[in-house]
């Protein structure tokens, strides 16, 4: 058991298709807050299952070309997301290492440490 989800993983995926499914569905009228929240919902739930990380790579690919109209604290919750993600799309990582460049000077300390925590998905802000 988990400290956060307090059922057996193995109770997960009863919910995670049928929910899975209506994300999918409303992908693309999602805005950006919308893509940041599931993605970090997503990215929150126990396990290794299929449809999780099938669900996070759609968010992902969704929402990496779309990182310019995201806040910062958006942004942040991405970088999560993708640290938390197996395999994190090398799109998204170019992405958010272009949008921490472009946006350094106004970022707020907070979104600089949101975005440095995942920078731990791979070394996109080297590039």
């Amino acid at each position: 058991m988990n400290f956060l989800f307090p059922l057996p993983v193995r109770f997960v995926p009863q919910f995670l298709e049928p929910a899975a499914a209506a994300v999918l569905h409303q992908l693309p009228s999602l805005n950006s807050q919308g893509l940041a929240n599931i993605s970090w919902g997503v990215s929150q739930l126990p396990g290794r299952h299929p449809v999780l990380e099938q669900l996070a790579h759609a968010l992902h690919a969704e929402a990496a070309p779309r990182l310019g109209s995201f806040s910062p604290q958006e942004l942040g919750m991405i970088a999560v997301a993708c640290e938390r993600t197996p395999h994190c799309s090398p799109e998204l990582l170019e992405a958010l290492g272009t949008q921490l460049q472009q946006r350094a000077p106004q970022l707020a300390d907070r979104d600089i440490a949101t975005l440095l925590a995942g920078a731990l998905a791979g070394c996109w802000l080297l590039r």
